[in-house]
């Protein structure tokens, strides 16, 4: 079947004429087996396959098998004489430009076969020739006994000799590779794999041993690698899919080795890892590291040579800071260097676990080196979400959240940590200072991602996330059901409770708090509230007991305060004239600490107390009193002392302030 182009055109030639373009065409196929002058134009070469494949089916086919037979007497009457007369010494070098030569012009002809198939339908009947041709090479070439025998023999040669120079090591390697692409091509596995493989890995191995003495010579530093990787590419480049996979990744082997990983340790301390983490080089540095990526152990070395820069830049963030108080400036630091880590992780390392683990493991080294640091943390972390001194996520991203987690991750003495950040948990929830219950949880988050280990298991975590449970879930369980019973109290009883009562309930499992011994004089009217309210609750929870911490809460009071400015009151008897002035009453609203409240309410039985009668009437810590005395002085200006000075003593004497 034709195409109707086609046909048309053909009825213009004679049969003679027909027989002269198919010859004519014929002929241009053989000419790039005898590489004749000047070369096929492939533009006239595909005109004339057109014309051909408008002649008719028959022409093709004629064509075809007139090839073929063409291509049989080319391999058994031409070359394979030719290659058995060659000397020995270059019988590979012919062997592999023939085999050369031959694929080169089988596949000129292929494509223009493929391209004459396209015009009939009947032509897919024919063989694929490109097959059949290689088929040929093999058996009438390859497989020749007299050839396989100069083939062995010249091997065997090229096995024995110990000393090659630089010349002939680059000559003998490329004659190998060729004839070991011919091999695959000609899929002669088992020649391959016991004869011509193992010189062919041999020679490669000999060749680069060269090759990286020359480069150690000629580069220095991070040219080094450069150098070696385009190398590497090019070797690649030319073997890609004319080789077997095992045999690529063993070449690939080979030359990482020799180029890279044989001298690794060396050229790496010459690239100044360290100057380009100083100057902030993160191109050449992702540069190297996906050079490093192909070579075995490769990213390790990289990675190991990076961790003084951390080291050495963490140890002068930390010690510099020793002994500080104030945590701001050393964990500023710490979050900096941080900073610099998560970017290397992010854009220039594609988040690579290995260099997590190495580098990262650097922040325990020198995080040890100062005793304060776990200190500094809770309280960066405390000062952030504490009521009135919040300012973490304003001036901070909660990103440095993370930041602040991964470095208690990192800390040597973590249970140091783990209490101290317990503790200022707990009096954050039990006095109520905490920013908010979101906060809290967020914190909570970010350790149970950050801190916690692969399987998700931490104590602490639990720990903590169990505390402020019991703040903001339980308790409210409970406080709901004792307003119920207030409100019943109220309402069908008549019976008036002195004052609200909020609570806060934690497990003493979770929030391990320490009470002061002895325990502080409770007044009885707040020790009543206590009772009535743990009545209740050990209706709920029959298998706990409540204690009372007093040393936490706040109170909300009404204070009612005396001017000494009044009306005048003058009322008269039988016997005697009295005048009385009547003094001005107003009341304000304080909210003081549950210990300042329970000093208070001394004064409300005395006009005046000294701070060792105070001390003794409510057994509150002599330090906690202190500072109660001192805020209602100070700070509320409820009370007066004398003598008048900043210092707060035991020895002094307390009025209730008159004037307020």
């Amino acid at each position: 079947m034709y195409h109707s182009k086609g046909r048309l055109k053909s009825s213009k030639y004679s049969d003679e004429d027909k027989e002269k373009i198919s010859k004519s065409l014929l002929e241009d196929f053989k000419r790039p087996f005898f590489q004749t002058e000047p070369p096929v134009n492939k533009s006239i070469l595909y005109q004339k396959a057109h014309l051909v494949s408008c002649l008719g089916f028959n022409y093709c086919a004629t064509l075809d098998n007139d090839f073929k037979n063409f291509v049989i007497w080319y391999l058994k009457k031409l070359k394979r004489p030719q290659l058995l007369n060659i000397p020995s010494d270059t019988f590979l070098k012919s062997l592999a430009t023939s085999w050369e030569i031959f694929i080169e012009a089988i596949t000129i002809t292929h494509n223009v076969m493929e391209y004459m198939k396209s015009f009939h339908s009947g032509y897919n009947k024919l063989e694929h020739f490109d097959i059949f041709a290689v088929l040929l090479f093999r058996n009438i070439i390859f497989q020749d006994g007299s050839v396989q025998k100069c083939f062995q023999a010249r091997l065997s040669e090229l096995k024995q000799v110990t000393t090659r120079d630089n010349k002939q090591v680059t000559a003998d390697r490329l004659l190998i590779e060729s004839i070991s692409k011919m091999c695959y091509a000609l899929k002669m596995d088992e020649c391959y794999k016991s004869r011509v493989k193992p010189l062919f890995l041999k020679l490669t191995t000999e060749y680069f041993q060269l090759l990286r003495e020359n480069y150690l010579l000629i580069y220095h530093d991070y040219n080094y690698f450069i150098n070696a990787n385009a190398k590497i590419v090019e070797e690649m480049d030319r073997i890609q899919s004319k080789l077997d996979t095992d045999s690529i990744n063993e070449i690939r082997d080979i030359i990482t080795t020799e180029l890279v990983l044989k001298n690794i340790n060396a050229i790496m301390k010459s690239c100044s890892v360290d100057y380009m983490l100083k100057n902030d080089q993160y191109d050449n540095l992702k540069h190297l590291y996906n050079i490093l990526c192909s070579v075995d152990g490769g990213l390790k070395v990289m990675f190991d040579s990076m961790c003084p820069y951390f080291c050495d830049f963490g140890t002068s963030i930390v010690l510099t800071n020793e002994g500080i108080s104030n945590d701001f400036t050393c964990i500023q630091g710490l979050l900096s260097l941080k900073d610099k880590f998560d970017y290397l992780m992010n854009n220039v390392f594609n988040n690579n676990k290995l260099f997590y683990d190495i580098v990262g493991n650097e922040f325990s080294v020198f995080l040890k080196l100062n005793s304060s640091i776990p200190t500094f943390l809770c309280q960066f972390i405390d000062e952030k979400l504490r009521k009135g001194k919040f300012m973490f996520f304003k001036n901070h991203t909660p990103a440095d959240l993370f930041k602040v987690a991964f470095l208690a991750k990192h800390l040597q003495d973590k249970s140091s940590f783990e209490k101290l950040y317990e503790s200022s948990l707990a009096i954050r929830l039990l006095d109520n200072v905490n920013v908010s219950t979101r906060m809290e949880n967020t914190v909570i988050r970010i350790f149970k991602r950050v801190y916690a280990d692969p399987c998700d298991n931490s104590l602490f975590v639990s720990r903590i996330q169990r505390m402020c449970k019991d703040k903001f879930l339980s308790s409210k369980f409970i406080k709901k059901k004792y307003n119920e019973h207030v409100l019943v109290d109220k309402v069908i009883l008549g019976i008036m409770r002195p004052f609200d009562l909020n609570v806060d309930i934690l497990s003493a499992v979770y929030c391990q708090v320490v009470s002061p011994q002895p325990m502080c004089k409770v007044p009885s009217f707040a020790m009543n509230a206590f009772k009535h309210f743990n009545e209740l609750y050990s209706r709920y929870e029959t298998k706990k007991n409540l204690k009372l911490l007093p040393q936490y809460g706040t109170a909300e009071l009404e204070v009612t305060c005396y001017s000494k400015l009044g009306a005048i009151k003058r009322s008269y008897d039988e016997e005697n004239s009295k005048t009385e002035i009547e003094r001005g009453e107003r009341k304000i609203k304080v909210v003081v600490s549950t210990y300042e409240m329970f000093v208070l309410d001394l004064f409300n039985s005395n006009d005046f107390l000294t701070g060792e009668t105070i001390l003794k009437e409510t057994m509150i810590p002599e330090d906690n009193l202190l500072v109660s005395l001192g805020k209602l002085v100070n700070d509320h200006k409820l009370l007066i002392k004398r003598p008048i000075c900043k210092e707060i003593k035991l020895s002094d004497t307390f009025y209730v302030r008159e004037d307020l």
